[in-house]
């Protein structure tokens, strides 16, 4: 997709649909982002209190642009 057809859809998106879409992608991109390089976290299922918080903010932000 170019940046041209991606501002042309992303206008036809609702401000609050954008914003809230863009705050699950941050959010997970967050917890994946940390996940990668944190050493506790590459241990086979474990996360670390920083990895948990983070996938809560994702999750709330889920339950967020799905209620909406």
């Amino acid at each position: 997709m170019t940046d041209e057809t991606s501002g042309r859809l992303r206008a036809m998106v609702p401000a609050r649909v954008a914003r809230l879409t863009d705050k699950v992608q941050n959010t997970y991109g967050a917890f994946v982002t940390h996940s990668v390089g944190c050493a506790d976290c590459k241990e086979v299922g474990w996360r670390c209190e920083r990895a948990e918080e983070l996938w809560q903010e994702y999750k709330a932000a889920q339950k967020e642009a799905r209620d909406s």
